[in-house]
């Protein structure tokens, strides 16, 4: 399926916390690493409350092959204003895990590298698994991401990107700053970001297969 244009310091890496890409979890072409800190992903219970009933791994999808297309306007973590393209390049076992490398949108050598375990979303950075979007989607249900960086919930519904318009639709923001935010669409991925001096918008898409849950309109 593609969708044509029609038209976290703390900061920093609440930024770089997945998608963001800009602060790197490896180099490309360095050794796979190893070693996992079990307690840096989140296992809270999964309750049975009001929400989607969509799990948040539903939110990125991932497929080698996909790929999104973000204008970049601003400079947080070394980020510079252009037209880049994030890329899923490969699968890969990562300490146990099936799962899959990113290219960096800000077009750096850097790779993010992420994995569905199975309803959340998970993110390899510095020698552990971080929960990056977690189940369930519940407006206003918060995680840890690590010691110093949470996050929370915001049901959205739709979102209005130059890609299209989407349903389904939540911004995960850090607890401690509203004022950096990261939109993710089910079935679509992320569509906007935005930190005290970057904001970030889809303008195209690739996904190679399966049914959009959500369709641009």
């Amino acid at each position: 399926m593609t969708g044509e244009s029609p038209l976290t310091s703390l900061a920093s890496l609440a930024l770089a916390a997945l998608l963001g890409g800009c602060t790197s979890t490896r180099a490309a072409g360095d050794d796979q690493p190893t070693g996992l800190v079990s307690s840096e992903v989140d296992s809270t219970p999964i309750a049975a409350e009001e929400g989607s009933g969509l799990p948040a791994s539903t939110l990125m999808p991932l497929e080698a092959g996909n790929s999104w297309t973000y204008e970049v306007d601003g400079t947080d973590d070394g980020c510079t204003d252009g037209t880049f393209t994030q890329r899923v390049l490969r699968e890969e076992a990562v300490v146990g895990r099936a799962a899959f490398a990113l290219s960096d949108f800000c077009g750096r050598a850097a790779e993010i590298v992420l994995a569905s375990s199975p309803s959340q979303l998970l993110q390899y950075e510095n020698g552990a698994w971080r929960t990056a979007l977690a189940s369930p989607l519940v407006d206003g249900r918060s995680w840890d991401y690590t010691h110093l960086v949470s996050y929370h919930w915001v049901k959205i519904g739709w979102a209005k990107t130059r890609a299209g318009l989407f349903a389904d639709c939540w911004e995960r923001q850090a607890s401690d700053d509203e004022s950096l935010s990261q939109v993710f669409c089910d079935s679509i991925g992320m569509v906007s970001t935005s930190a005290s001096n970057t904001r970030i918008e889809l303008t195209a898409f690739n996904l190679q297969h399966g049914e959009l849950r959500s369709r641009g309109r």
